[in-house]
């Protein structure tokens, strides 16, 4: 009884299969007229990129403000294991 059920399950999962690859959208490929309009768009942007500078200035990386000095913070020593057990 149990394998006639197997059976009904495997087949329903083919048939499953089969009808999902049947029904499923194929990718639309581009037509001739499309690639040349992508191929001119490229060709176009490359020309702008030809006049650009390939890296932009750096800017200084300065977290302090005018009129400010950065603080220096002592680092914490580090806790013994007495003092975690004790509960320090």
């Amino acid at each position: 009884m149990i394998s006639i059920l197997w059976i009904a399950i495997v087949t329903a999962l083919a048939v499953g299969v089969v009808l999902a690859r049947k029904y499923v959208p194929k990718p639309k490929k581009a037509q001739k007229w499309e690639k040349a309009q992508i191929m001119k768009q490229l060709l176009a942007m490359s020309e702008n990129e030809a006049g650009a500078p390939a890296v932009a200035p750096a800017r200084p990386r300065t977290s302090a403000k005018p009129g400010r000095r950065p603080v220096k913070f002592t680092p914490k020593p580090a806790r013994t294991s007495q003092q975690i057990h004790s509960g320090k």
